[in-house]
């Protein structure tokens, strides 16, 4: 009885803001608004209606330079298949418009991730969608604020063997797009990469980075402002261990040089991120040491042709997981952060550099003990001075978005604030900045009782205060 109460709470509150939205309309007809709802009613499927408390999930949050535009991805079920959404506040994330559909509907999609150039004049969107057979990598872009048209879906992978996990990137103008998924060949898991020079309107044919005889997975993919040096990153097998590998082009993609194996043998390294500055390229891992698994980084001046020795950056004795790392525009200054086991629970720490990686400072607890924490994210603005962290922990009862932030450098950290509401769980984290670190904004996905929704929170002022949660995907979307 109360999962039917909240249902119809739910059901009823989305109607009213149907009807707002729609206010001027009734004020110029003569229906009774109660008439007009009990005929909606009577129009709407169950399977309509259900559409309505339907779950989001997996969301992707980006900005551009002020900090004025905020655009919002994830995957969002229509009651029968998953459809990718897409949102875009013009108001510094205060309001938001009812999210519009990318994929096509009648199949499932999956994986969102968002692009977009420095002058905002263009966004990315790509994602695998399934075909009835197989999950292809599609790609769409809009062009032009207020980037309400969207291009029909392309597919970008070839059909016969599953891609996944798809990734793009671009820069500066938005005219080259670099894009890469992991993609079956029937035996083996490789990584491919394909690239528009033309804003998006056309794409090279799909080529193999990683090698065959043995599955490449998690994949990445940087590049730096001028967009003529591109980098990829990925797990793959030897026969033995998983091995962290890496490519590069110095000529938008055209060409890349021989795999570098980044992690040493002997032991299974995973879940590598990296990034790519004017001055500096950095990669980060996790990788075994036989009897922890420690948090691993290299880094390399520019090209990635040579790299530094493999430096530790968590304490041995427990063990690390989800490593992420940031940097300033010149990569003088960098942050990584990850999990870590004390003993008893996970904790989120970070370690930084000043130095362009000379040095890195010891280990810094960020969240508090006595309950376990996940899923860290971490964003820098252009000086890297102002430094925000998300991730998600329990509070006994439910898991929490929390938040802590540095505005000097990373030496010290404000105690964690929570941002989503108690009483249910919130995971999957995202998190952008604008370029001088005054406005932030993350997003997560909350179940509100009855389903997963999109929630985010803001704030306008270096991380002072953050805005009270939002749900983003909860808007009526009639589905035949």
């Amino acid at each position: 009885m109360q999962n039917i109460n909240c249902l119809l709470i739910n059901f009823f509150l989305i109607f009213f803001q149907f009807f707002k939205k729609l206010k001027g309309i009734f004020m110029k007809s003569k229906l009774n608004l109660f008439a007009l709802l009990l005929i909606i009613l009577n129009f709407l499927s169950t399977d309509k209606l259900l559409a309505l408390v339907e779950n989001a999930k997996n969301p992707q949050i980006i900005t551009n330079g002020d900090g004025k535009y905020v655009y919002a991805i994830w995957a969002k079920n229509d009651s029968e298949k998953d459809i990718i959404q897409i949102t875009i506040s013009s108001d510094y994330a205060q309001t938001w418009p009812v999210p519009d559909d990318l994929s096509t509907t009648g199949q499932n999609a999956a994986m969102a991730y968002l692009a977009n150039d420095i002058y905002q004049r263009f966004i990315y969107g790509i994602w695998t969608r399934s075909n009835g057979s197989n999950d292809i990598v599609q790609f769409s872009y809009s062009k032009g604020y207020p980037f309400e048209n969207w291009s029909s879906p392309i597919n970008l992978s070839d059909t016969g063997e599953n891609a996944n996990n798809p990734k793009a990137v671009t820069n500066f103008i938005g005219k080259n797009i670099y894009a890469i998924w992991a993609r079956s060949n029937g035996t083996n898991d490789i990584i491919q990469f394909c690239k528009s020079t033309d804003f998006g309107q056309n794409f090279s044919s799909a080529i193999d980075l990683s090698i065959a005889g043995f599955s490449a997975t998690n994949q990445q993919i940087s590049t730096n402002e001028n967009q003529n040096f591109v980098c990829t990153v990925w797990q793959r097998s030897n026969g033995t261990n998983d091995i962290i590998q890496f490519r590069n082009s110095l000529d938008y993609g055209e060409n890349w040089s021989s795999i570098a194996d980044l992690s040493t043998s002997g032991q299974n390294a995973n879940n590598p991120q990296i990034k790519t500055t004017d001055n500096m390229l950095y990669t980060i891992w996790i990788r075994s040491n036989g009897t922890n698994d420690i948090v691993q980084l290299r880094s390399s001046i520019f090209t990635g042709n040579s790299w530094s020795s493999v430096l530790d950056l968590s304490t041995l004795g427990q063990n690390a997981i989800n490593p992420q790392i940031t940097a300033d525009q010149s990569g003088k200054k960098a942050y990584a952060i990850w999990v870590r086991s004390n003993g008893s629970n996970d904790i989120i720490q970070m370690s930084y550099t000043s130095d362009f990686s000379a040095t890195w400072s010891s280990p810094i607890d960020l969240s508090a003990t006595l309950q376990s924490a996940e899923n860290p994210q971490i964003i820098t603005d252009d000086m890297g001075q102002n430094i925000y962290a998300t991730w998600v922990r329990s509070n006994g009862s439910n898991d929490i978005i929390q938040e802590s932030h540095s505005i000097d450098f990373g030496a010290t950290w404000s105690s964690p604030i929570d941002l989503s509401d108690t009483l249910q769980n919130a995971k999957n984290p995202q998190i952008t900045v604008s370029d001088d670190g005054v406005k932030t904004y993350i997003v997560w996905t909350r179940s509100d009782g009855i389903k997963d929704v999109i929630q985010m929170s803001s704030s306008q002022f270096y991380g002072s205060s953050f805005s009270d949660p939002q749900s983003i995907s909860n808007y009526i979307t009639v589905y035949k």
